[in-house]
């Protein structure tokens, strides 16, 4: 678990885009909640176990049009069921345990949210592909939530716009960004939005 400072110095390679980016608006004094990232080597590691690699074996050649078949619905299932049965290893759990305790989250409310490495790039975006678990509350909630933002990576989704990208399935090992959701605990914020102008470079609306 890596503070937002950390989580600067690491780089968007260790904390994806969303994490390397809400560190840098920390770094440079923006009020970024209490919180952190779950860096990339953990998603790594579970993904390069037996169980989770025979079945990445098998959507290798998998096609941006065959996602949508049946046989490939059940593979990618399959996937998603394993990394959770898997759980996270007793000392990642622990450290999300002691990371909650020492910033003062392990009882609020908070967000875990997907930062895969290479989804804000120049060319990719990922947006609304990865999974987002909002108003987690508590050490073993938050977990399963981490479980559940990596598995979305293996959604059909997830899959085919990789596929279509030509990008590895390997190749966007996935952080988890966690913060306190921003509000008051009882009635939360009033309201919350993105606004789009123009691209900066070419001007287009």
């Amino acid at each position: 678990m890596l503070t937002w400072e950390q989580a600067y110095t690491a780089g968007a390679a260790a904390v994806g885009g969303k994490g390397w980016n809400l560190s840098r608006l920390h770094r440079y004094g923006f009020a970024v909640p209490a919180g952190g990232v779950l860096d990339a080597s953990v998603y790594r590691s579970l993904v390069e176990t037996p169980e989770v690699a025979v079945s990445l074996e098998e959507i290798r050649e998998v096609g941006a049009h065959d996602v949508a078949s049946a046989r490939v619905g059940r593979l990618l299932s399959g996937i998603r069921e394993r990394l959770v049965d898997l759980g996270l290893p007793g000392p990642v759990q622990a450290a999300v345990a002691a990371f909650l305790r020492e910033h003062g989250l392990h009882d609020q409310p908070v967000a875990v949210r997907s930062s895969a490495v290479g989804e804000d790039s120049e060319g990719l975006a990922f947006a609304g592909i990865h999974d987002s678990v909002l108003n987690v509350r508590g050490p073993e909630a938050v977990a399963k939530a981490i479980l559940q933002c990596f598995a979305s990576l293996w959604t059909p989704q997830a899959v085919a716009y990789r596929r279509r990208f030509k990008v590895g399935d390997l190749d966007t090992p996935c952080a988890v960004v966690i913060c306190r959701m921003v509000g008051d605990e009882t009635a939360g914020p009033a309201a919350a939005g993105v606004a789009f102008s123009c691209e900066p470079v070419t001007g287009q609306r």
